[in-house]
């Protein structure tokens, strides 16, 4: 019903398409209209070979290999195909999109049990993923990709972090280099027990961050993977004596119970952001009968299917080219003054629409494009070399699929004037990348359906197609 409604033709039977298992199959565990855009372009690439499946227990799990018995797919034309396999088709690519983190919300039995069985799934799986539920919480770590991403050679904004608890593993080495540079404060543990020496430290440190800058406004943000579109985010004016420029008391202390009220929340491996506000372009206004707005842009970066070491994460390629690159480009507008998302009252656009109503300029804005589209090869590689770091500094757990990497992800970024260019500066990573591929499908034009995904798709099917016998 969630496909038609959304302009596809009634659903026909699969007849017998059995046949085209030898080309590789592509399986997507996930919600219908999030995944439409990638449904339909796999259709013109390779008709009938992906899969869009609703229910884990579509799926047959022998040992370890996964068997398909039943799923949406489309052919050439944009039909949506229902089919039905008497003979569970061998599945050689995997996407799960119900992680753990994500779904950590839902507490009735069903959702939980549906969390469970895609989870199972997973566990000890021989053939290719993109993304995991081992690789999730890496991914969902705003703290830690930003750490990486900026090592990278990435902008992202100027922050700083406090985490409860010390992780483990290689995560516990960029968070050591970071506590070193006086960005990252883990607490101790006489302050994990006192609330009030928490606050204390807390306040000296943000006190310290804001009397180094002058900035007008700071954004609070929490990290980890069940934090996403924009909850828990608070942006806050800071105040300041005329005279001395220091910041007014009363606006230390809210800010300080504002990162106190979202660490008494934290789980391990989760923390909270304070980062300075990108003020882009400053407000937009006269648009579409709204008041002031803000925009921020959320990209897609996928893996290139040209890359020969396509199991970059089980083999440990020393990588000169990670082969990413920007595949999508969605403008997203908001009113001026709290987070950026269509999900909370805002509108998607395209990138020509931003430089108009930004009045950047065309050259400015085929400069901001340039910079835009060099961010995905950079940000995969930083993602890249972490991980591959971490499966030879930890192992890999009996149970962690050895063949799942990223091969498609968006990031967040907003626009800041640097030198004489506007620049992309990048706020988060997002695992999984799902929002704005329907937005981006719609607003290019027929012409450009499929473009954001294209590459991701080629990726997948080629991936696929190494793992035949």
């Amino acid at each position: 019903a969630e496909l038609e409604s959304n302009g596809q033709a009634p659903l026909i039977p699969l007849k017998d398409h059995t046949s085209n298992a030898r080309r590789g199959t592509v399986v997507f565990l996930s919600e219908a209209l999030h995944t439409l855009p990638v449904m339909m372009e796999a259709g013109r690439q390779a008709p009938e070979c992906v899969h869009l499946v609703l229910d884990p227990t579509w799926i047959l799990k022998l040992e370890d290999r996964l068997y398909l018995r039943q799923g949406y797919t489309f052919d050439s034309s944009g039909q949506c195909f229902f089919a039905e396999y008497a003979f569970p088709r061998p599945i050689h690519y995997f996407v799960n999109s119900f992680q753990p983190l994500a779904y950590t919300s839902y507490t009735d039995e069903e959702s939980i049990m549906w969390v469970q069985r895609s989870l199972d799934l997973e566990r000890g799986y021989q053939h290719a993923m993109c993304g995991s539920s081992w690789l999730e919480p890496h991914i969902g770590d705003k703290i830690l990709t930003r750490l990486l991403i900026r090592r990278g050679g990435v902008a992202v904004p100027q922050f700083i972090a406090f985490v409860p608890e010390a992780p483990s593993g290689e995560r516990a080495h960029e968070y050591r280099l970071a506590q070193e540079e006086g960005i990252l404060t883990i607490f101790p543990p006489d302050c994990l027990v006192n609330r009030e020496a928490q606050r204390l430290l807390v306040q000296a440190k943000v006190k310290t961050f804001l009397d180094s800058h002058a900035w007008p406004e700071v954004v609070i943000k929490p990290s980890g993977g069940r934090f996403c579109g924009g909850k828990g985010v608070t942006f806050h004016v800071v105040e300041r004596f005329t005279t001395t420029s220091e910041i007014h008391p009363a606006c230390l202390d809210s800010i300080t119970t504002a990162i106190m009220g979202l660490l008494q929340d934290m789980r391990p491996h989760e923390g909270v952001l304070l980062d300075e506000r990108i003020q882009g372009v400053g407000p937009i206004s006269h648009v579409k009968g709204y008041g002031d707005l803000d925009c921020c842009f959320r990209l897609h970066i996928a893996r290139s299917s040209n890359n020969k070491n396509r199991d970059i994460y089980a083999h440990g390629f020393d990588l000169k080219d990670s082969g990413g690159s920007t595949s999508g480009i969605l403008a997203r507008f908001s009113t001026w003054g709290g987070p950026v998302a269509v999900c909370m009252g805002g509108f998607p656009e395209t990138f020509p629409f931003y430089v108009h109503h930004a009045a950047i300029g065309t050259i400015k804005g085929e400069q901001l494009r340039h910079h835009i589209m060099l961010l995905g090869e950079k940000v995969l590689r930083a993602l890249d070399r972490y991980f591959i770091r971490r499966r030879q500094a930890e192992g890999r757990d009996a149970n962690e699929p050895p063949y799942a990497q990223i091969d498609f992800l968006g990031i967040d970024a907003c626009v800041q004037y640097i030198g004489s260019e506007y620049v992309p500066v990048v706020v988060e990573v997002n695992d999984q990348e799902v929002d704005g591929m329907c937005y981006v499908d719609d607003l290019g034009g027929e012409e450009n359906r499929g473009a954001c995904v294209r590459e991701y798709v080629r990726t997948a099917i080629a991936r696929a197609k190494s793992f035949l016998p």
